[in-house]
């Protein structure tokens, strides 16, 4: 069951070191074919979302294509030189 804590201090700052080389793969102007089982262990879908997610967080846009039943994945990460437009509230 859970737990609460009244007077926690946490040992270490930030959250946990990457598993993954994002300043590798999502250089700009880089491709990059990984495996899953090999490069990754999550889902292909998973894997999409958090390239996707971490690229954004660069300031990149990425293309990620699925290459047969292999779950191999082609990452293309580019600069985002577009602003999005603001959704309407």
């Amino acid at each position: 069951m859970a737990e609460q804590l009244k007077n926690y201090q946490p040992t270490t700052k930030g959250g946990p070191a990457s598993i993954y080389p994002w300043e590798d793969w999502l250089k700009p102007g880089t491709k990059w074919k990984i495996t899953q089982g090999t490069d990754f262990n999550c889902t292909r879908i998973s894997m999409d979302v958090q390239i996707r997610r971490k690229a954004l967080s660069l300031g990149l846009k990425t293309s990620v294509f699925k290459e047969g039943k292999k779950c191999l994945v082609i990452v293309n990460a580019v600069k985002n030189t577009k602003t999005s437009p603001k959704r309407p509230k």
